[in-house]
C-alpha cells in the first residue's frame, strides 16, 4: 500500500507542477514586463524585455523549458527565481519556517478545543450546549478569512491600539493571525467529532457498556471516542495539509512572510520557477500527510488491516 500511494503520489506532483506551469504561460502577462515594471516604477521598452528574457533562459521553447526544469526537479534543484535570483529552494525554506510555525500554534489551540466542543456537544446531543455550539460553529465557518482578519485589525490595532498590524517576529504578531485560523479549523473539525461521536453512541456496543453500568465518562472516551478516531485523524490529517498549503489569504492580509503569500507575489510576476517548485513542493506534502494518515489509520482501525490481509 505504502509503495502503491508513493508512486501515485509521484505522478500526481509531476502533474500538477507541469499544469501550473503550461497554464501560467497560456495566462496573459510576461514575467519580465512585470518585473521590471515592478523595479523601475515605468513600462519596460522592447529591448530591455528583450534582453531580460534572455538573461533568463526565457526565450527558449516551452517543451525544452519544461524538459530542463523536469530534469532539475529529480535532483530537487529547482532553478532561481527569476525576480530576486534566489535559489527557489532556499526561498521555499526561508518562508517555509514561518509557515509552519503559524499552522503548528493554530493546531496547538483548535485540537484540544475542537475535542471540547464536539464530545461534549455529543454527550449532550439536542441540548442546550449543544445548539449554542452548534450555531457558533456553523457561524465560524460561514465568516470568511479575510473579513475576521480584516474585523480583528480594526478592533484591536485600529481601535484598541493592543496588537500590530502587520510584522513578523514577535508573539503580539502571531496573535490575530492564529486567532483567525483557529476559529475556522475549530469549528470544522468539531463539527466532525461530533457527527463521528454521534454515529457510535448510536452503536449496540455503547448500549451494553451502559447495560453494564459503565460511567459516562468511560463510555465516551474509552469506547465512543475511541471508535470514533478513524474520521477525526483523517480530518486532522486533510487539514493540516490544508493549512500548511492555504494560509493564503491570512498571510496576505496580515503581511505574513509564509509561502503563500510569497506564491500569490510569484503568480502576480509570472514567477514559474518560483511557481513550478512551490506547486510541486505543496504537492509533495499533501502527498506524505495523506500517507502518514492513512497508516495511522490502519493502526487505529484493526478491521482495515484484516481486510487487507
Amino acid at each position: 500500500m505504502i509503495f502503491r500511494r508513493l508512486f501515485l503520489g509521484i505522478f500526481i506532483m509531476i502533474i500538477a507542477s507541469l499544469l501550473s506551469f503550461v497554464l501560467l504561460y497560456l495566462a496573459p502577462g510576461n514575467p519580465a514586463e512585470n518585473i521590471l515594471r515592478q523595479r523601475t516604477g515605468e513600462d519596460p521598452s522592447y529591448e530591455e524585455i528583450e534582453l531580460f528574457l534572455q538573461q533568463k533562459d526565457l526565450d527558449v521553447p516551452l517543451l525544452t523549458q519544461t524538459s530542463e526544469w523536469l530534469y532539475m526537479a529529480l535532483r530537487f534543484d529547482f532553478g532561481e527565481s527569476i525576480n530576486t535570483s534566489e535559489p527557489v529552494m532556499d526561498e521555499f525554506i526561508t518562508r517555509f519556517k514561518a509557515t509552519l510555525q503559524l499552522t503548528l500554534i493554530t493546531l496547538a489551540f483548535s485540537i484540544p478545543l475542537a475535542f471540547f466542543i464536539g464530545v461534549r456537544s455529543a454527550a449532550n446531543n439536542g441540548g442546550t450546549f449543544d445548539h449554542v455550539s452548534r450555531f457558533f460553529t456553523l457561524l465560524a465557518m460561514s465568516i470568511p478569512e479575510f473579513w475576521l482578519g480584516l474585523m480583528l485589525m480594526i478592533v484591536f490595532s485600529k481601535t484598541l491600539n493592543w496588537l500590530p498590524s502587520f510584522g513578523y517576529g514577535s508573539y503580539l504578531n502571531l496573535i490575530m493571525p492564529v486567532a483567525t485560523l483557529v476559529v475556522g479549523y475549530t469549528a470544522t473539525l468539531s463539527r466532525v467529532i461530533r457527527s463521528s461521536m454521534l454515529e457510535n453512541l448510536s452503536q449496540d456496543f455503547i448500549t451494553t457498556a451502559k447495560g453494564n453500568g459503565l460511567s459516562q465518562h468511560v463510555i465516551l472516551i474509552k469506547y465512543a471516542l475511541r471508535n470514533s478516531l478513524g474520521p477525526i485523524v483523517t480530518a486532522i490529517g486533510s487539514q493540516f495539509g490544508h493549512l500548511l498549503a492555504g494560509v493564503v489569504v491570512v498571510e496576505t492580509v496580515f503581511s505574513w512572510p509564509g509561502i503563500g503569500k510569497f506564491l500569490i507575489d510569484a503568480v502576480y510576476l509570472r514567477d514559474f520557477p518560483v511557481i513550478q517548485g512551490f506547486v510541486l513542493l505543496i504537492a509533495m506534502m499533501f502527498v506524505v500527510i495523506n500517507l502518514i494518515t492513512d497508516i495511522l489509520y490502519t493502526y487505529i482501525d484493526p478491521r482495515i488491516r484484516y481486510e487487507r490481509r
